[in-house]
């Protein structure tokens, strides 16, 4: 794995405009799909050996694999509130009688394992192209165990750069640009370094 050249490749000067439109479009609703769809095509270059960022187009293309992105994210977080529901967890966090403190931590748990396993369902996702791959959990398994640190560091510098991001947007003006254009850099980032992850755990050479 590469940390600075994921973190410089965002900010190169013929890609800032690149990272400017994903920022802008990223804060319309729906529309926001396009940047899921520019995520996955980031990983496929990756993945491909490929270390330049997309362009903007294609514009069908990235909105169909945006919109799958999406509704895997969105199932695997279904999950835990689910549980939630089922288990009597929502009524401790409304404050209801009956909640059940339990069921609470236990979708948490839940939803704290998928939060892990996310990413790498994600780039086997990406990796294959079927959207069924995103759901072979013993696959999934396997090649996180096979990263060995790598996926581990991914993650690290994954929740660094959220809580930067975080403390950055609470400064008055600046902070709601930083968030809109940070936070696509940090997609960006991100996204490059699981895609490094993932050829880890398939014993792929990096370039």
């Amino acid at each position: 794995m590469n940390l600075e050249r994921a973190l410089r490749l965002p900010v190169l000067e013929n890609n800032l405009i690149k990272v400017v439109i994903g920022g802008l479009l990223s804060l319309i609703p729906i529309v926001n799909l396009f940047t899921f769809g520019y995520f996955y095509r980031l990983m496929q270059n990756i993945l491909a050996g490929d270390y330049r960022l997309p362009e903007w187009d294609d514009w069908g293309e990235k909105f169909v694999t945006g919109l799958q992105v999406f509704l895997i994210g969105l199932l695997y977080f279904l999950i835990p509130l689910l549980i939630m529901a089922v288990s009597g967890g929502a009524g401790v966090m409304m404050h209801r009688p009956g909640g059940s403190a339990g069921g609470m931590l236990l979708s948490m748990l839940v939803l704290l394992l998928e939060l892990v396993i996310l990413p790498m369902a994600l780039s086997h996702f990406v990796a294959s192209g079927r959207w069924g791959a995103a759901f072979e959990l013993g696959v999934i398994f396997n090649r996180i165990a096979a990263t060995g640190s790598v996926y581990w560091v991914a993650i690290l510098v994954t929740l660094a750069l959220t809580l930067v991001l975080g403390l950055l947007m609470t400064i008055p003006i600046l902070g709601w640009i930083v968030g809109v254009f940070g936070g696509f850099y940090v997609g960006c980032v991100c996204w490059i370094l699981f895609a490094e992850a993932y050829l880890a755990g398939v014993g792929e050479k990096q370039t």
